[in-house]
């Protein structure tokens, strides 16, 4: 199964889970400022239904930006936690690649098919730099 994840505005997140060339569940979650509170336990209500466990996860396919700069790096950190524990492929897209979901998807896809776009980690890309002030 391979996990979608876009963290990219602020006010909301979309999370999706594919298999093969089908998106089997799909959420957008409007979360204004507060992603890091809901995207874990969104993934996890989203893998009971399907009856699966995080275990099932073979890839991960993550927006890293443009976007807001917390937003992002929550996406980016949790991305890359799973990736890590789960020893499984994470690819990037950018925001100026696709315009809905199902490019994004398609996107997704088409890097997970090829080796050379597998990441170990992957770093957010902003657009500008930050401000934390």
């Amino acid at each position: 199964m391979i996990l979608i994840i876009n963290t990219s505005n602020n006010n909301k997140f979309h999370i999706a889970l594919l298999q093969k060339q089908e998106c089997l569940l799909n959420r957008d979650v409007e979360a204004p400022f507060e992603q890091e509170e809901f995207l874990l336990s969104t993934l996890s209500e989203m893998l009971k239904e399907l009856e699966q466990k995080i275990t099932a996860l073979e890839a991960i396919g993550i927006v890293d930006g443009p976007g807001s700069f917390s937003s992002l790096r929550i996406g980016a950190i949790v991305a890359n936690t799973l990736g890590w524990a789960l020893s499984i492929p994470l690819v990037t897209a950018h925001g100026d690649e696709f315009d809905n979901n199902d490019k994004l998807y398609e996107l997704v896809l088409a890097r997970l098919s090829n080796s050379i776009n597998h990441k170990q980690f992957v770093m957010p890309k902003y657009g500008r730099e930050p401000n934390i002030g």
